[in-house]
């Protein structure tokens, strides 16, 4: 009998074929293949309960995931575990933050002809996170110099 996995991998049971490796690590193994087939569904079934524009948005942010450099990747691992251990009022400023230079972003690109503005967003996701921080640290300081009379 062969069970289907979600990537296509097959696992043969009740062969006649016999195994030089005793049947505990074959357990141990099978059960290695029935968590990922867990936290698979689960993920897939998370996917199902989001909208098409969310799931737009998931399917961009993991092609530049697999643009980035190892040491692009690590400094998010290392940002995102920094993020993980704050307190919930430090994690809700700096998700408030996150906003603030997102829609800075976008007023930014708004004012911007439709052209000019792909090409911009196009250089912009291709700058690593930090020249992206430098980036939108420059939009935040000219925005304040703008608004002081």
């Amino acid at each position: 009998a062969s069970v289907f996995f979600l990537h296509g991998e097959t696992e043969v049971g009740n062969s006649d074929i016999s195994s030089k490796k005793p049947k505990e690590s074959k357990k141990r193994k099978g059960a290695g293949f029935a968590k990922v087939g867990d936290e698979e569904i689960r993920m897939l079934r998370r996917l199902l309960d989001l909208p098409p524009e969310r799931l737009k948005m998931l399917r961009k942010t993991i092609e530049r995931l697999e643009n980035y450099s190892e040491e692009d990747r690590e400094a998010l691992k290392k940002k995102l575990t920094h993020f993980n251990n704050r307190t919930p009022e430090e994690r809700s400023r700096n998700i408030e933050d996150l906003m603030r230079r997102h829609a800075l972003l976008k007023e930014h690109m708004e004012r911007l002809s439709p052209s000019e503005r792909a090409s911009r967003m196009k250089r912009f996701q291709s700058l690593n996170l930090i020249e992206k921080k430098r980036f939108l640290d420059d939009l935040s300081n000219n925005n304040e110099k703008q608004k002081k009379p």
